[in-house]
């Protein structure tokens, strides 16, 4: 099993909502090049612009800097889809709302991996920022 990289349009995203890119720099970080989209990794001693670039961490860490900095959880359940017949995986976010209350969202499209919606609720949840 490999940990998937967040996609070009949710690293663009988690950029303009301040994803703190020095915390989380490692041996092999990797990139996105805004204009071709590519993905290419830097280590230790690469240059490069990082505000120019837009960093791809993999779906976990953006999840838990989500959790940590802005209590924002995500939830992503198996479940049964009856009118369409088939199994798939819903996202549930929870997030504190106005007057310390936990709000709950649930996006029911039937994704066919976990990693889709995972991506989905990442978007979502940045969204909420």
């Amino acid at each position: 099993m490999t940990e998937e990289l967040i996609s070009f349009s949710t690293a663009k995203l988690a950029k303009e909502k301040g994803l703190p890119v020095f915390e989380y720099m490692g041996w092999k970080t990797k990139f996105y090049h805004p204009r071709t989209k590519n993905m290419f990794a830097y280590g230790r001693t690469g240059r490069v612009d990082i505000n120019t670039m837009y960093y791809a961490p993999t779906q976990s860490l953006l999840q838990k800097w989500l959790r940590e900095k802005y209590k924002i959880h995500l939830r992503i359940t198996q479940c049964f889809f009856h009118n369409l017949d088939t199994m798939g995986f819903q996202v549930e976010t929870e997030y504190m709302g106005i007057g310390n209350k936990p709000k709950y969202d649930t996006h029911h499209a039937p994704f066919k991996t976990y990693e889709e919606a995972l991506e989905a609720g990442l978007i979502e949840a940045l969204k909420l920022i």
